[in-house]
């Protein structure tokens, strides 16, 4: 529940249920929610977040002060300001390095997803961006970091003109897999050929290509093929 309401400034931030089958219900400004947005980078994690929430407020009630114990210190922080509840989050799930971050990966990250609507040739495939768009989303913050690593070595491979398989990412309890190539002219192998050779031992039902080549000297292009079995 998102309160877009400038002149509510206070409220609960766990609305509980009253019945045994009622539901609990985060809370939050639309100030926080945007905060919320710009520290998590991905939808899947933004889910995970909401969930994790809800469980600390049920367990914690409304805590004012969060006093978190690391390697280098202690770190306070107000939980209902700011939704700086995040920054617990991201301590207890991914240690204490997700607090101090860059966020260029993640900037790196929604500039190569981007380009998805620049292809008109995805047009052609019903909910084909939306398909690909909906894979993305349920990345988690260090498959993301892996992404723009690959994505990023591609295409230094691909200004040399070579054709040639940058690296994977897998998923092997999702069964899902991604695949980044460097090429010419944005050649492509079909997918039915990549799957015994390359995942000849793991089960996939998801690929997603990631076919980088560059149009002219400064322009660079990314073509996302996705398929399911």
């Amino acid at each position: 529940m998102v309160f877009e309401n400038n002149s509510i400034s206070e409220y609960e931030h766990l609305l509980r249920n009253h019945t045994n089958d009622g539901l609990a219900v985060n809370c939050m400004s639309i100030d926080d929610f945007k905060l919320m947005c710009k520290q998590l980078v991905s939808p899947i994690e933004i889910i995970e977040y909401l969930k994790w929430r809800k469980v600390f407020y049920k367990n914690n009630g409304l805590i004012n002060l969060l006093i978190t114990e690391t390697n280098n210190g202690f770190v306070l922080s107000r939980p209902q300001k700011n939704e700086n509840l995040v920054q617990q989050y991201l301590y207890e799930k991914y240690g204490e390095n997700a607090i101090y971050e860059d966020g260029l990966y993640y900037e790196l990250f929604r500039q190569y997803v981007s380009v998805l609507y620049e292809h008109k040739e995805m047009e052609s495939e019903i909910n084909g961006c939306y398909e690909v768009i909906k894979f993305l989303a349920h990345l988690f913050r260090d498959e993301i970091k892996c992404f723009v690593e690959r994505t990023e070595k591609a295409l230094l491979i691909a200004k040399t003109k070579k054709f040639k398989l940058v690296g994977t990412l897998r998923n092997v309890q999702k069964e899902y897999a991604i695949v980044f190539t460097a090429t010419e002219q944005g050649e492509q192998v079909p997918s039915e050929e990549l799957l015994p050779v390359v995942f000849e031992k793991q089960k996939v039902h998801t690929l997603l290509q990631i076919i980088t080549y560059w149009v002219n000297d400064n322009e660079y292009m990314i073509d996302f093929v996705l398929w399911q079995g």
